[in-house]
């Protein structure tokens, strides 16, 4: 997620020692579902599933980060969306 999906959060130093669907292409996989997501709850649920086992503590903090950037992003979607209707 950006470079963005911490390693550290599992403990390691590079992504490649993760599981494969942790690495950089299931990174961007998982950032291209939840942004396609609209509902609030899955998109937690799916994120949450995804790094289950890592630690408690850091993972809450984890969730909490990329959801809000994903609502982010979502939210400049929109706006270049309704900017292009307006355009036109």
């Amino acid at each position: 997620m950006g470079h963005g999906r911490d390693p550290c959060l599992f403990g390691v130093d590079d992504s490649e020692e993760l599981d494969e669907k942790l690495q950089e292409d299931g990174q961007a996989l998982k950032i291209t579902q939840l942004i396609a997501e609209t509902d609030a709850d899955k998109q937690k649920a799916n994120l949450s599933a995804w790094v289950e086992g890592a630690p408690g503590d850091k993972k809450d903090d984890f969730i909490s980060t990329i959801l809000e950037k994903v609502t982010s992003i979502q939210g400049a979607g929109k706006k270049k969306k309704k900017k292009k209707k307006d355009d036109n």
